[in-house]
């Protein structure tokens, strides 16, 4: 059962750490692969830095949105209620809604770029791909309270 659950977890994070994310257009492409934002977070948990700068540019777009639409609605609710009534137009309500999507703009403007950056952290994180022997050769000794070993990369 042990070495079942230790080959799954190996092959878990290998296969994790070798996907390089690119953007094209606004799109999340894992090693030429098209993959969704809710599924990015499974691949960029394998580096919680990254992960948490795209939560957080998450968040800033969510709360912006939440912001611009309820101003939105609320001088869209305003004009209705002025053109069918008898009350002046302009009143609280459209000033509010226009407060709101004011201050939603600098909320919503460095979404992108921090999504930019907590991509850029997963890639600059990964290993190089191409590796030969000649130059990327690296041999350690290894200890823990199973003993001695030599690990060898190349």
């Amino acid at each position: 059962m042990k070495a079942l659950i230790l080959t799954f977890g190996l092959l878990f994070t290998s296969l994790l750490f070798s996907q390089e994310i690119t953007t094209e257009n606004k799109k999340y492409y894992v090693d030429g692969i098209h993959v969704y934002k809710h599924e990015i977070k499974t691949v960029l948990a394998a580096n919680p830095a990254a992960l948490n700068l795209f939560n957080k540019a998450k968040r800033k777009e969510t709360w912006g949105g939440v912001l611009i639409g309820s101003g939105i609605a609320l001088c869209v609710a305003d004009a209705v209620k002025g053109a069918v009534s008898n009350e002046t137009y302009p009143s609280a309500m459209t000033y509010i809604g226009v407060g709101l999507v004011a201050v939603s703009i600098p909320i919503m403007s460095g979404k992108n770029k921090m999504r930019t950056n907590s991509i850029e952290l997963y890639n600059n994180g990964l290993e190089p791909k191409e590796k030969t022997l000649g130059y990327n050769f690296n041999m350690n000794f290894i200890t823990n309270q199973n003993g001695i070993g030599l690990n060898i990369t190349f």
